[in-house]
């Protein structure tokens, strides 16, 4: 017995010679086949529309079968009753489904395929109103982010635990720093075992530290500059004809700069950034080259060991 399938684009097209009982179970596995397809194809559509995966089972297991109870439809598409109410009422919002009270029986009934078409439309237009807004919008948020984008990286620390973090961060870092010293750096008795800790941990790791200072004790100064600043990897400025009082100490090293006040409360403020930093930077240098005819003056007696 010889069969002409006719072609379609979902499935295949030939000649099959098969016995009857073959041919009906051939037939039932190409509906299966084109019943799968249909139904993707359906569920793609669906969501392009804009439904859920449980609204898009819910209103193709309507149009398979028709006017449903919320019953029947919960045994049909396998979505919980409870959750069945909220579907449908967004199914009817959107003119996908029907209510019809038949006396003391509610059925939902599917709406017209052609309703999809009128969804697709609607998405489409307001695909468009967004476009429209996003260019009206592109110039204010293209600077936002680039504000956002470049916006130093601020942190703030307090008392002893804060000052340790600080230099925590200063040996992770590893690079070389300047030193802007406070006048009020020596106030503190409780940091000097801190910062005593720190200038080892510096030699440890190699670190180099360049300080600009003023000249308040000279018998001290001279102490530091001739026994220890060598083995400390410390080279200094002294300033004293001018009135180089810092109410706050600036720390520079790598990208960042540290701006600490031990006047009263320990507060400390981290900028992260490296054109900040590099400003900061351009300061040192220019406060360290003018200090120098001064400083050679006043060490010119003063040899290092």
């Amino acid at each position: 017995m010889k069969i002409v399938i006719p072609h379609t684009s979902l499935c295949f097209h030939g000649y099959i010679l098969l016995q009857d009982i073959y041919i009906v179970k051939s037939f039932d596995k190409y509906r299966k086949i084109c019943l799968h397809v249909f139904m993707s194809l359906l569920n793609d559509l669906l969501e392009k529309a804009g439904l859920d995966k449980k609204e898009s089972a819910v209103y193709t297991t309507l149009l398979n079968n028709g006017g449903l109870t919320v019953l029947e439809i919960a045994r049909e598409s396998g979505q919980p009753r409870t959750n069945l109410y909220n579907i449908l009422d967004n199914l009817k919002q959107q003119n996908l489904v029907e209510e019809v009270k038949e006396e003391s029986t509610t059925k939902y009934f599917p709406k017209s395929p052609k309703e999809i078409e009128k969804l697709l439309d609607r998405k489409s237009q307001m695909i468009k109103h967004a476009k429209l807004n996003y260019e009206i919008l592109l110039n204010s948020l293209q600077s936002q982010f680039t504000l956002i984008e470049h916006k130093p990286l601020v942190t703030y620390y307090e008392g002893l635990k804060g000052l340790k973090r600080l230099y925590d961060d200063v040996n992770q870092t590893g690079a070389d720093i300047l030193l802007l010293r406070s006048t009020y750096d020596d106030y503190k008795e409780e940091i000097d075992d801190i910062i005593a800790e720190q200038i080892v941990e510096q030699v440890k790791r190699g670190i180099h530290a360049k300080v600009i200072g003023p000249l308040e004790d000279i018998e001290e100064a001279k102490v530091l500059y001739t026994k220890y600043d060598k083995h400390r990897l410390v080279e200094e400025r002294f300033i004293k004809n001018f009135k180089f009082e810092l109410p706050a100490q600036i720390l520079i090293y790598g990208n960042k700069t540290a701006i600490s006040t031990v006047k009263e409360d320990i507060v400390i403020t981290i900028i992260d950034h490296e054109d900040v930093t590099n400003t900061f930077k351009v300061l040192f240098d220019f406060i360290w080259e003018y200090s120098t005819p001064e400083h050679k003056e006043i060490v010119k007696d003063w040899e290092q060991e």
